[in-house]
């Protein structure tokens, strides 16, 4: 048996499942919880912003990919990106966002439909993964906070 499998029976054996549990974030899993509210002003007298609700997330470390959806996104008061985003990470903190729910009519434009996100990080402290970032729309940046608990 491994040091780091005697690392985790002991800690089992000496504080009980709920302290081994909350230091092992879940691999290749969707997992459930909420963002925070977030409005961001623009100069053309609108906002974008990201409701406070229901969000899910899945990021596997090795994968350039992770997949997200927001119960409510708006950007500019017109452009309706609720549902389910992918994420392709082209450094660990950046990329290109994708929504997928944009078939609307007209044309969702490209720089809305993809756009960039940045600052990425992540952190699972007591049992609680926490994901923040910005993403660059046209008109705004939001910042998005959200919290998942598998």
């Amino acid at each position: 048996m491994g040091f780091e499998k005697v690392a985790v029976c002991a800690a089992l054996l000496a504080f009980g499942p709920s302290v081994v549990q909350a230091q092992t974030f879940p691999p290749n899993a969707l997992i459930g919880g909420g963002t925070k509210l977030s409005v961001a002003g623009t100069s053309f007298g609108g906002s974008c912003y990201v409701d406070r609700g229901f969000s899910g997330f899945q990021r596997n470390n090795a994968d350039p990919l992770a997949v997200i959806s927001f119960s409510t996104l708006v950007d500019s008061k017109v452009w309706d990106l609720s549902g389910v985003a992918v994420m392709t990470f082209t450094s660990s903190t950046a990329g290109n966002i994708l929504f997928k729910n944009t078939a609307g009519s007209p044309p969702y434009p490209p720089n809305v439909r993809n756009p960039l996100f940045s600052n990425f990080s992540q952190s699972f402290v007591n049992g609680q993964l926490t994901v923040t970032f910005d993403i660059s729309f046209p008109d705004c940046t939001l910042h998005i906070l959200g919290a998942y608990t598998p």
